[in-house]
């Protein structure tokens, strides 16, 4: 028997790792990667949203009005889920100025026409008091990333959980 002992406890520790996992499943708690160049790169752990706030980074499902133009450009990853902060959130006052956006009157991001590649970039005209339900979600990361400039903004339902970075690097 006691040479089995090792192989018992090897088994244990497998069963508690895995009803562990599935434990932290069932709470809503995911590992994800993020490979873009748009934002930092590496493993985050994806928690249940509860509330969204400014600066939070979030991952959703891009807007259905645009999904057709990230699969074009093989913008969008296999999950159909994209990385961005919540830079405007409920009751925020956004802007598009020219090809500046505003936040609160503070200008956030430039807004480009074309691509690096001149590929048109779709246009969104907006100007006004974000609803209950809403976020403009941007890359500070890098500055051309597609994002809310581009498809406006997201509903609370399209974000799937708030991400937190776990290989060491917080921006």
């Amino acid at each position: 028997m006691r040479k089995f002992l090792p192989l018992l406890l090897a088994l244990l520790f497998i069963a508690l790792l895995v009803a562990t996992i599935i434990l932290v499943k069932r709470a809503g708690y995911a590992v994800t990667y993020q490979a873009t160049s748009s934002m930092p790169r590496g493993l985050y752990l994806l928690a249940p949203v509860k509330s969204i706030a400014r600066g939070d980074i979030v991952l959703f499902y891009p807007p259905i009005t645009i999904r057709d133009f990230l699969k074009q450009q093989h913008w969008l990853p296999r999950s159909g889920l994209i990385m961005k902060y919540a830079l405007g959130v409920p009751g925020d006052y956004v802007c598009r100025r020219q090809n500046e956006l505003w936040i609160n009157r503070k200008k956030v991001a430039h807004i480009y026409h074309k691509t690096s590649s001149d590929l048109s970039l779709p246009q969104q005209k907006f100007c006004g008091k974000l609803g209950k339900t809403q976020y403009f979600l941007i890359s500070i990361f890098v500055p051309n990333s597609f994002d809310s400039r581009y498809f406006g903004a997201v509903e609370r339902g399209y974000i799937l959980g708030k991400a937190i970075s776990i290989n060491g690097k917080f921006y």
